[in-house]
């Protein structure tokens, strides 16, 4: 597979507006996937040998700040270009998923039209990440010299940065869902020319294979992973159409199950929400209820088995508890 340098063109000026303003537009093939910010179109496009996934992605509007440390340019729900020393642009992973039994060959991506913003602009780098209190000089040397090194790389230079608006991160998943992430940079910036083209919208595709394996897909709805995501991936309703359909919403079973002292419930609720968030079913019983559901035990640890043993809030597989 050829890299993203080999294959990336840089972009192309093919007029220029009443007001100054140069349209742009690029495209490119790199190593692998999208995702989107608003709800986006999804094309699924199939062949014999390999199958595409196209994922348009709208870009928001940008803000630009002049600071002490140069012009700071953010988009509303993206972060930033995470290496310190370059260009601290608008920059964010989104999360596209693929179907379960996909294997990525290659990812494209196309832009629409791009603006070359009027105006020379002096785009801030990504400062240093620094320790709260004592720091150990050594290590802040060998960060300081990363950080001028990349700073000396892009700003000494008139090459487009990035060099490639749609990045692939790496392969992902989560719980059934097969995933890819992509970085998505909608903003390029020239340091030298002090130029900043802006691409508004941003189509993503992803070829894959289909692999040969054997057994059917998960069948995984719990309503609070499915809650997930939904918020996590770009092209969720396409996703879910490679399951499937009518599965139970509940398996009647429990990831996880705290038993604990009626004095001692408030102290677990951390770890209760903690694994909530990621998705899994906790629940929380007391000795007090164990007790007085199953007696009939020699003591309390007996009735703690029996109630493990036949209870509907078992957990799920094997038995996971967190006694207190």
């Amino acid at each position: 597979m050829k890299s993203s340098t080999e294959l990336g063109t840089r972009p192309r000026v093919i007029g220029v507006g009443a007001l100054g303003v140069l349209l742009v537009v690029a495209a490119a093939w790199i190593g692998a996937t999208p995702v989107g910010a608003q709800p986006p179109s999804a094309v699924l496009a199939n062949s014999d040998e390999q199958q595409t996934v196209s994922v348009t992605i709208p870009v928001g509007a940008y803000e630009i700040t002049q600071t002490a440390q140069g012009h700071e340019i953010t988009i509303e729900g993206f972060g930033r270009q995470p290496v310190a020393g370059e260009p601290k642009l608008p920059s964010k992973i989104f999360t596209v998923a693929i179907p379960p039994e996909a294997e990525v060959v290659d990812v494209g991506y196309e832009t629409g039209e791009g603006i070359v913003l009027p105006g020379v602009y002096n785009v801030s780098p990504t400062p240093m990440a620094r320790v709260i209190g004592q720091e150990d000089p050594v290590a802040y040397a060998k960060a300081l010299k990363r950080y001028e090194a990349n700073h000396t790389a892009v700003y000494d230079s008139n090459e487009a940065y990035p060099g490639s608006v749609v990045e692939f991160v790496r392969s992902a998943g989560y719980r059934k869902h097969n995933l890819v992430d992509v970085r998505v940079t909608p903003l390029v910036y020239r340091p030298l020319a002090g130029q900043v083209a802006y691409y508004p919208e941003i189509t993503v595709h992803v070829n894959y294979r289909l692999a040969q394996r054997s057994g059917d897909a998960i069948v995984d709805n719990l309503e609070r992973t499915e809650r997930i995501a939904r918020d996590l991936i770009v092209n969720y309703a396409q996703a879910e159409q490679w399951y499937p359909r009518g599965a139970t919403t509940s398996r009647g079973l429990h990831d996880f199950v705290i038993i604990t002292l009626d004095s001692l419930t408030g102290s677990v609720t951390p770890l209760v929400n903690w694994e909530t968030s990621k998705g899994r079913t906790v629940e929380v019983v007391t000795t007090t209820w164990i007790n007085a559901n199953y007696d009939g035990g020699y003591d309390l640890a007996s009735d703690m088995r029996r109630f493990s043993e036949t209870s509907t809030l078992r957990a799920n597989g094997a038995l996971r508890t967190c006694s207190s």
